[in-house]
């Protein structure tokens, strides 16, 4: 089992400051959200990318983060400044979905109205750098994602990046990436995931004939302006790739057609991807079943194994979705542990392998969810 050897927890001060304290008392380490959830959760809706993109400002400020991958090499991701993000929520005359009070709040969480979208955590990055091993046998394959809980979508980034790293063969089509993020919070997803998808792809393999023929956008290190001309560019570049971006918002139970047992309701994923989002026991069924849901599950004839089959292995076989979860083992004062996770996921009918693990500090596990059928 490959242990992380890097101590995320040493990021945790950049981390912080990058997202500007959200609170004085809250740490990595313990989302303290409010417990009331409303009776009326926010009911799933889709975004589409040209909506999207017309609400984004004139610049954004960005920092990198990094992700040290299973191979030992790195990655400097790009992501959103959240003071930035913050300016513009405050500046907006939209519903902002409450994410601004969820901003106000001395907590990372308002359960039920603000679900901690705007903070990167450092599961997130565990989650990447697993990825990363996942992507070496897969890009040169028609390839779906979901993010479920994507926050600052690192994971997704990570994806991104790896896809746009790749060189375009003459006379030779992409294979197509269907990339899905999904937040409770649309304004996350306007103001934190779509931003970080831009700025991946800019400073990208993919990007470097734009930067170059573009020297002035990087007059001011640290900040991006988002021209016509760039974000054209970025379209172009998603059409040139085969990507499909897709965005969604809202509660897990109302994404998908949770009680029909049809498979041809079924959205076709080969990888989910998820972190942090099992903090809060009480919310484990719903995102218990949205993850069966959107999964293709192993052949009816498939003999059933003790030990999980490798993930690189059954996603190059696409014979069923492979599901990774990544989470602290205790999140203290809110409730939720991998353990009572793992007791939730086999009485669903789902089989647990931990793939990684940092013992360092407050334990973090990479897991991998099998269904049995």
């Amino acid at each position: 089992m490959f242990k992380f050897d890097f101590n995320v927890e040493d990021l945790d001060e950049e981390i912080s400051q990058d997202l500007g304290g959200l609170s004085n008392e809250t740490t990595p380490d313990a989302r303290t959200p409010q417990t009331d959830v409303p009776e009326t959760l926010v009911a799933a809706e889709t975004h589409s990318l040209e909506k999207m993109l017309s609400k984004l400002p004139d610049s954004i400020s960005y920092s990198f983060i990094p992700i040290q991958l299973e191979n030992g090499s790195s990655v400097n991701l790009p992501k959103r400044e959240l003071f930035d993000a913050r300016l513009q929520l405050l500046s907006s005359d939209e519903d902002s979905d409450d994410a601004l009070r969820g901003l106000g709040e001395p907590s990372d969480l308002l359960a039920g109205i603000y679900e901690g979208g705007f903070k990167t955590w450092e599961c997130s990055l565990d989650l990447a750098s697993t990825t990363s091993r996942l992507l070496l046998n897969l890009l040169d394959e028609n390839l779906r994602v979901f993010e479920l809980g994507c926050g600052t979508a690192i994971p997704s980034l990570f994806v991104l990046h790896s896809k746009l790293s790749q060189p375009v063969k003459e006379n030779t089509k992409q294979k197509p990436l269907f990339l899905h993020v999904q937040d409770y919070n649309k304004s996350v997803l306007e103001l934190s995931t779509l931003p970080n998808l831009i700025l991946t792809w800019y400073f990208s393999d993919a990007a470097k004939a734009f930067r170059s023929g573009s020297a002035e956008l990087e007059e001011n290190e640290g900040e991006l302006e988002l021209s016509p001309e760039l974000l054209s560019a970025f379209k172009e570049c998603l059409s040139t790739y085969q990507i499909t971006l897709a965005f969604t918002s809202g509660a897990w139970d109302t994404l998908v057609p949770l009680h029909s047992s049809s498979e041809s309701h079924r959205e076709d994923y080969d990888l989910i991807l998820t972190s942090e989002t099992i903090y809060r026991s009480s919310s484990l069924p719903s995102l218990i079943r949205t993850l069966r849901a959107c999964a293709k599950l192993p052949p009816v004839t498939q003999t059933v194994q003790t030990d999980l089959a490798d993930p690189v292995q059954k996603l190059a076989l696409n014979s069923e979705t492979v599901t990774l979860v990544a989470a602290k083992v205790v999140y203290f004062g809110v409730g939720g542990s991998i353990s009572d996770f793992i007791a939730a996921i086999r009485q669903a009918g789902g089989e647990i392998q931990i793939l990684h693990e940092h013992t360092g500090g407050v334990g973090r596990q990479v897991l991998q969810i099998r269904w049995l059928r």
